[in-house]
């Protein structure tokens, strides 16, 4: 940055513009005309991610930066999610996104815009809305009737699925229904003398020009509108610089998650299969509506059944307590429940089937959702013989309890019969015989209870494990539950107070600047600090250095802590930890929690918080 001469700040701010397209578009000859940027152009892909130009006008007025983006839906791509990585992150860096097309508006190029406003809506990368503005080259007709329809409709389609995600597409991106510029060929060739000869046509220039005084008089008026969503301006290109690093890292680590997707009609067949595999799984746990009844067999579900067959043993494990072998009876009961188990897994996966038989619904994402399916059986079935486990440690206690008495009284019986029954025990024999013949109870005691005993490393993996399905069966939801990742048991097993120094942190042991440096964009606090300045106004802050400091994140850091333990508490209440707890605990915390700091906390800032990190 200083070998070009970029100033640490600029009170002008700077305008940033960038292109997208498929490959071959002429993407880098449009900015060249636009702009006399100097990038590359040739036949072929010549652009590699983002090239960028930075220009300072003569007459002393904004600087730009001008990005070129690599081609989108070519042959020789990375892929779906490596397109739609490179259109947001044109999209959530740029104040004026041109979308530069061959021919007319195509139906992949909509797709991928709105599996892109998807992606923004749930990692809410930036509160900077982009406007877009189509271009489309190489039009010999261009009277603007019937792209200004195709526009119209393309906007529709993109409004329907931006409130199909839950925000209005005002909120998004800035477009507007007249923002399509029709631009004739670039370069016009003939034959002279038996050669072709190519120069640029004069009216192409004069289009280009036209284009040019729009670009910045859409940027002016963009500028110009007060805005509730914070600043629109990046300060500098440093500031720029250090936002889209933030931007791009994020979009790495979490975007394909979420980019995956071909059209917002996938993620909405995704959302609805998932509903039909959580609609089947608890008809299958609770026995309502499932198979059984359909064919006048019993309705029951896994749950009743199998604590009907737990009743049952611990039944007949009390009505002969001393003629029960109590190894033998747990072997049975173990056996007979997985069978059950393995009984109700199949009717679920006749039941999922039979539900999602639509052909709407594709056979891999049918063969995904029905892997993840079996997984609420097999905790449920856990959950059950975790029971008997415990009904089976009480009984057999108070076999145990009944063998101690019968011993201490042999014990003493002989003791009288080695006597004559003619003496009795002082205080310090009969301490001496208790205490040798405890220490031998005591020992096989031990070893009976330390089988049923959980170490806290074997917790924290069945916890991992448990949290690990939830979080695997909650990204078919899409969202922003698509946005969490598995952990392993070590981040489980740091105990309260011991993470830090083990070099990890938990969240609310992490200090206000790891904080402000890990989980919001911008920078600012680095800002705050050297320069002293209100980085984070709103038209109700005022001195926002020490706001943040003292406001901003304490109260946020509230909301985490008081959800937390309202969440702590929720499942300390529930006596119990399966998946369907860890399922609805994470939907709180996205729903509830995240929601609540975003909205009430966020907004009232015009902070922008870096959602996955957070989450």
């Amino acid at each position: 940055l200083e070998s070009i001469g970029a100033p640490d700040t600029d009170p002008r701010g700077i305008y940033v513009v960038s292109v997208i397209g498929v490959q071959s578009s002429a993407k880098s000859t449009l900015l060249n005309f636009l702009f006399g940027c100097g990038f590359a152009v040739r036949a072929g892909r010549c652009t590699r991610g983002l090239y960028a130009s930075y220009l300072r006008p003569a007459n002393g007025s904004r600087p730009m930066l001008v990005l070129d983006s690599e081609g989108l839906l070519s042959l020789g791509s990375e892929g779906s999610v490596f397109d739609g990585q490179i259109a947001l992150m044109c999209m959530t860096c740029s104040h004026l996104v041109l979308v530069n097309h061959k021919g007319e508006l195509s139906r992949q190029l909509q797709d991928l815009l709105e599996v892109c406003l998807f992606a923004m809506r749930h990692l809410r990368l930036t509160r900077l809305q982009p406007r877009l503005a189509f271009v489309l080259r190489d039009q010999h007709d261009r009277s603007r009737t019937v792209h200004e329809d195709m526009l119209k409709q393309m906007r529709n389609h993109l409004e329907v699925a931006a409130r199909t995600l839950g925000s209005p597409l005002h909120e998004l991106i800035l477009l507007d229904s007249t923002a399509v510029f029709l631009l004739p060929s670039a370069v016009t060739s003939e034959l002279r003398q038996g050669q072709e000869v190519c120069w640029t046509s004069e009216l192409f220039a004069r289009e280009v020009l036209h284009l040019r005084s729009e670009v910045f008089r859409w940027l002016g008026e963009d500028a110009s509108k007060p805005s509730d969503r914070g600043p629109h301006e990046f300060s500098s290109l440093a500031t720029w610089l250090d936002y889209a690093a933030n931007v791009w890292e994020t979009l790495d680590q979490f975007g394909e998650q979420l980019l995956h997707y071909r059209t917002i009609h996938d993620i909405e067949l995704r959302r609805e299969l998932a509903d039909v595999a959580k609609t089947a799984v608890r008809d299958a746990l609770d026995g309502t509506g499932g198979k059984g009844e359909c064919e006048g067999g019993t309705a029951a579900g896994f749950h009743a059944r199998a604590r009907q067959m737990v009743d049952s043993f611990v039944a007949r494990m009390h009505a002969n307590p001393s003629k029960l072998d109590l190894e033998t009876t747990d072997l049975e009961l173990s056996r007979a429940l997985a069978c059950l188990r393995d009984e109700f897994v199949a009717q679920l996966e006749e039941i999922f089937q039979e539900r999602a038989s639509s052909p709407r619904f594709s056979a891999t994402a049918k063969e995904q959702a029905k892997q993840q399916i079996r997984t609420p059986i097999e905790w449920a079935f856990e959950n059950h013989l975790y029971t008997w486990k415990l009904h089976l440690k009480k009984a057999s206690d108070e076999r145990a309890m009944h063998e101690l008495w019968v011993h201490f009284t042999g014990v003493l019986n002989r003791h009288l019969a080695r006597s004559g029954h003619r003496s009795c025990l002082s205080e310090a024999e009969s301490h001496e015989l208790f205490e040798g013949e405890w220490r031998s109870y005591e020992a096989s005691y031990r070893a009976r209870l330390s089988t049923l005993i959980k170490e806290w490393q074997t917790l924290a993996h069945e916890v991992t494990l448990l949290f690990n399905h939830a979080v695997g069966k909650l990204q078919h939801e899409a969202g922003a539950l698509a946005l969490l990742k598995e952990v392993g048991p070590q981040q489980v097993a740091l105990h309260q107070g011991q993470g830090r120094s083990n070099g990890v942190a938990s969240l609310l042991e992490q200090t206000d600047e790891e904080w402000a440096e890990q989980y919001f964009y911008l920078g600012f606090w680095n800002t705050v600090k050297m320069k002293g300045l209100a980085l984070l106004q709103s038209a109700e802050s005022d001195g926002a250095s020490s706001s943040l400091r003292t406001n901003i994140i304490p109260r946020i850091r509230q909301a985490v802590q008081q959800g937390l333990q309202q969440l702590r508490s929720e499942i300390v209440s529930r006596a119990v930890l399966d998946e369907a707890t860890a399922a609805e605990s994470l939907r709180h915390i996205t729903c509830t929690i995240l929601h609540d700091m975003e909205t009430r906390l966020i907004t009232d800032a015009s902070v922008s918080l870096k959602r996955p990190q957070m989450l």
